[in-house]
């Protein structure tokens, strides 16, 4: 058994693990910083210990979807796929749009 540091918001703790969960765990709580600072960002002024609060509840929402998702039968990673899918049309028809848009001004500066 090691300890390993590591830093979640403003406070570093050191916690006792198996060295080979060591990689796991880095990586867990750089996700979780990530999360609790981009929190923090978004809700100045508030507590360090509210923000960790808000984030396990973010976590918990998460969890309860992929749950209720296995539950009904569902594959998260199936749901995932579609949004990545609709995410894509949607940026593709952004980008048809934006090149008729370029197109037009184009024509409009020729023609001046």
């Amino acid at each position: 058994m090691s300890s390993l540091e590591i830093y979640i918001g403003k406070s570093k703790y050191t916690i006792n693990c198996q060295d080979s969960e060591k990689g796991k765990l880095t990586k867990l709580s750089e996700s979780l910083n990530k999360r609790v600072n981009e929190l923090s960002l978004k809700l100045r002024g508030v507590d360090e210990k509210t923000i960790l609060m808000l984030s396990a509840i973010t976590i918990e929402e998460e969890l309860s979807k992929v749950n209720s998702s296995r539950e009904n039968g569902q594959n998260p990673d199936d749901k995932l796929q579609q949004e990545y899918k609709n995410t894509i049309e949607i940026l593709t028809k952004n980008i048809e749009d934006i090149a008729i848009y370029i197109e037009k001004l184009a024509n409009n500066i020729q023609k001046s």
